[in-house]
């Protein structure tokens, strides 16, 4: 088998990136930043202000994101006989060696991918990834999350690779 590699699909990157940028453009109408904001009798001005203005904040990120996406590289997850890269959340390979687990976590009709790792310290996140570990670590019960969202491969793929290239632990490997 060869080696398991997601890359960007332009395609479904541009449909997220368009997405948030719909959520954007709804958030500052919601502020009013182009004129009269909505009128609502059950939220006060100030309120409806705070969510259009928080709304085009995050959803601005997301965009950002995918729209990096589309110019920087392609190679977004990696798994091969040495171990798995994903680059959402690092350059690094995390070598089968550090994986003491591996499982999938669903949320909201998405699927990822969650790994244990003996020694997390060593592979610290990129960005809002490492903030976040912690947070993530309660509700996934993993040290890193991959997601194969806006990729030209999906779970079932990844899922087979990591079954035929991840080393099958001997006994004495079960007694550590």
């Amino acid at each position: 088998m060869d080696p398991f590699v997601a890359n960007s699909s332009p395609w479904r990157v541009l449909l997220i990136a368009s997405g948030a940028l719909v959520f954007v453009i709804g958030g500052l109408w919601l502020a009013g930043a182009f004129g009269e904001p909505p009128a609502s009798s059950r939220y006060s001005e100030e309120a409806r202000t705070l969510v259009g203005w928080l709304c085009s904040g995050f959803f601005s990120l997301i965009f950002l994101a995918n729209a990096k996406q589309l110019f920087g590289n392609a190679e977004r997850v990696v798994v091969n006989a040495n171990g798995i890269r994903a680059v959402q959340w690092s350059d690094e390979l995390i070598p089968w060696t550090e994986i003491t687990g591996i499982s999938v976590w669903k949320s909201r009709g998405n699927s990822f991918i969650i790994l244990v790792l003996k020694n997390p310290e060593k592979y610290p996140g990129r960005g809002i990834n490492n903030w976040l570990r912690s947070i993530e670590r309660l509700y996934t019960g993993g040290d890193v999350w991959i997601n194969l969202i806006g990729t030209d491969k999906n779970l079932d793929e990844a899922l087979m690779a990591i079954e035929h290239f991840r080393p099958v632990p001997s006994s004495s490997d079960l007694l550590d």
